[in-house]
């Protein structure tokens, strides 16, 4: 199976992010042999990589972006991570509609810091918190699933 049907077949499932191991595995081919693969997807701008092995499919309306918005790939990562999340500070008051613009950075509060992720022009930060996992969040939907996003209390108590 060549890359490009195994990309045709994860949007056709609706299934937007993928690691390269699970394409190699899908594909039967070696992790190098899959990895050149992706990278001339990358150099094509069909396929973004905005966290080493982590791949995301840009469908053509966020080409020009380079990236999907990161509250539809977050999700996805944060599981592949298996690390507890929540969408925090700035990023939540505009889910909430309490920021007074749109912030230029997604904040991600996680159980310890990272570095920022930087894809096309979509910037993440990684915020720690200890207590991560026992936030109360809600879900928002986003046009590839549910994002985690902290309660109006927590965001005003968290600013």
């Amino acid at each position: 199976m060549l890359i490009a049907h195994y990309i045709d077949r994860q949007l056709a499932q609706g299934i937007y992010c993928f690691s390269g191991l699970e394409a190699s595995e899908a594909l039967g081919s070696s992790v190098i042999a899959t990895r050149a693969a992706l990278g001339r997807l990358r150099h094509k701008g069909e396929i973004a990589m905005p966290f080493r092995g982590f791949c995301v499919i840009l469908t053509p309306e966020y080409r020009q972006l380079g990236c999907l918005p990161a509250n539809q790939f977050i999700p996805a990562l944060m599981e592949l991570l298996e690390e507890p999340y929540y969408a925090a500070l700035l990023t939540a008051a505009e889910h909430h509609g309490a920021a007074h613009h749109r912030p230029q950075v997604f904040q991600v509060m996680t159980l310890r810091t990272r570095p920022r992720i930087t894809c096309g022009s979509v910037q993440i930060d990684f915020i720690a918190r200890k207590n991560v996992a026992l936030m109360p969040t809600r879900n928002f939907k986003t046009p590839r699933g549910y994002l985690k996003v902290s309660t109006p209390e927590v965001t005003a108590l968290s600013e």
